[in-house]
């Protein structure tokens, strides 16, 4: 369904099918839509915000050189600055690289990073609701928008088919393969616990239509 791993597909198989089998108005191609358009919407809401995140909260916002000091050492601000000097994270650790050393502009280095991660937070939330809506989701998230030429408004959804029983969904956006993975994971678990509570009392509705006692 999804460009991304997850530890739940067995789990998300077995729902599809449970799911199919109380849902006989629906063709297995509209419920595979169904489950990859809704899996994208719940990945919306579980892509974080970037200013509730530790590593890209204010606390984390770079330094400014002569500014009033911390009273507590911020590992995600020092992050930052790190990243402007020119370290990369390498097989071997830590990394370094000719970036912009202190003097040379390191702060402003490092606030532009800050602030192009923190955008590109929201430009993966909005990643997630093209291909929802290309899946056949009705897309009313009115505080995440598509912008016209952006990465996010690349992204794409294919539906299932006759020749393909395989929905899927590509979110477009730099960093979405790492960032939106655990969304992604979680938007399927919620997913199917929701289909299978569904399927609980659509089946416990058939019993009740034979049972004297009636249960919920």
């Amino acid at each position: 369904m999804a460009t991304t791993k997850s530890s739940n597909v067995k789990e998300w198989k077995a729902a599809f099918t449970k799911y199919a089998k109380v849902k006989r108005n629906k063709t297995h191609r509209e419920i595979i839509n169904h489950f990859g358009g809704q899996a994208c919407l719940w990945a919306v809401k579980f892509t974080p915000k970037a200013r509730a995140s530790k590593a890209l909260g204010a606390a984390a916002k770079p330094k400014v050189p002569g500014g009033p000091r911390r009273k507590r050492r911020n590992e995600h601000a020092t992050l930052f600055h790190a990243l402007a000097t020119g370290y990369q994270r390498g097989t071997g650790g830590w990394v370094k690289h000719r970036g912009v050393h202190k003097g040379e502009g390191n702060y402003k280095e490092a606030l532009r990073i800050y602030n192009s991660k923190r955008r590109s937070i929201g430009a993966i939330k909005a990643g997630f609701l093209k291909p929802a809506a290309m899946l056949g989701q009705k897309v009313r998230n009115r505080s995440v928008k598509l912008e016209g030429g952006k990465s996010a408004s690349k992204s794409w959804g294919k539906k299932s088919t006759l020749k393909q029983l395989k929905a899927e969904a590509f979110n477009n956006v730099a960093g979405s393969g790492v960032v939106g993975e655990r969304p992604m994971s979680k938007a399927m678990s919620e997913v199917i616990r929701r289909e299978m509570e569904y399927v609980r009392k659509k089946m416990q509705a058939e019993d009740n239509k034979f049972s004297a006692k009636k249960f919920r």
